[in-house]
């Protein structure tokens, strides 16, 4: 309706504007064109979400509206406001999607006397995208770093952040920094950038000829580890790291190492594995331990999708990363 009724009021005061004597209403610039076409009556609706307008509704008629066709005019503007809404979100999800996919590695760098495999796995949900991640990087020395990391929130702003966390530890690793030091550097560089959100982190690096694993996390679930035996460890996360990163004030971060054998494996995972509601976590880690001990053996590649199939809820909730690291 530009240039036949001024849509700024209606936008600028968040107000509708219903008129049945167009001929008279000082809100009408284009008399002659309401004539021309029989029109005498006009009502407009700003289309409001939350505290935004998203358009204006405009009707037209060629008699007085009724105050039931006013009050339907009113509940179909509200209808499209949200509509609307739903479309732009719809589009920042599928942005999101993808801005994910393409933040995460696609092929895995081989490590020496050892094999890496990792999965990502979108919630089933599809208004909720995730910031989980993982990585696997060559370093200089020859050590290799894993990651495993998880952005709070569930939308693009968290899949943005994501893609900074992970290439911030990719680049503190490759530059020389421990794991511990890494993270570290990471949680002030959050601070210093403004980023809001928080995030929890597994932080390690493997050396390939002594095989010791060096972790260091940031309010994340410590990896599981089974034995080539059979045995279990799952490492107490209170043994070593610190909170979660972007907490508050930055604190000094431990490390954990361990000495790995050929036939160990290692399972990093996020927490949308292994939760479930109304349960303890415990009870999480204990069907991890159940399904990862059961597929030892197995490549890499082929215990990532035992676990996926066996462990992943067909509904689940969160998006998911496992990654494995198998000793040949």
């Amino acid at each position: 309706a530009s240039g036949i009724v001024e849509v700024g009021p209606i936008v600028s005061s968040r107000r509708s504007h219903v008129t049945n004597d167009v001929v008279n209403d000082p809100a009408i610039t284009d008399v002659d064109w309401f004539e021309r076409h029989g029109l005498v009556a006009f009502a407009g609706y700003p289309l409001l979400l939350g505290g935004s307008v998203l358009g204006v509704l405009g009707a037209f008629a060629n008699r007085p509206m009724a105050e039931e066709s006013v009050a339907a005019l009113h509940a179909v503007a509200d209808i499209l406001a949200v509509g609307l809404q739903r479309l732009a979100n719809d589009e920042a999800l599928r942005m999101a999607a993808e801005l994910a996919r393409t933040l995460l590695p696609r092929h895995l760098p081989s490590v020496p006397g050892a094999e890496a495999a990792g999965r990502y796995r979108p919630a089933s949900d599809r208004d909720r995208v995730g910031g989980d991640w993982y990585d696997v990087t060559t370093l200089p020395d020859g050590t290799v770093a894993f990651t495993v990391g998880d952005v709070a929130g569930h939308d693009l702003r968290s899949s943005a952040t994501m893609g900074r966390l992970r290439h911030a530890v990719q680049l503190y690793a490759l530059d020389g920094c421990p794991p511990a030091e890494a993270l570290s550097r990471v949680d002030r560089l959050m601070r210093r950038a403004g980023i809001v959100q928080t995030a929890t982190v597994v932080h390690s690096v493997y050396d390939p000829l002594t095989r010791v694993l060096t972790l260091c996390r940031a309010g994340h679930p410590s990896p599981v580890v089974i034995r080539a035996d059979g045995s279990a460890r799952w490492p107490e996360p209170t043994a070593y790291g610190g909170r979660l990163l972007g907490a508050g004030r930055c604190v000094d971060r431990s490390t954990l190492d361990m000495q790995l054998d050929s036939g160990d494996t290692v399972v990093f995972f996020t927490d949308g594995l292994v939760e479930r509601p109304g349960e303890y976590f415990d009870r999480g880690i204990e069907r991890l331990v159940a399904a990862a001990t059961a597929g030892r053996g197995r490549s890499a590649d082929d215990l990532c999708q035992h676990l996926v199939t066996e462990l992943l809820d067909p509904e689940v909730r969160d998006d998911v990363v496992v990654l494995v690291l198998r000793v040949l």
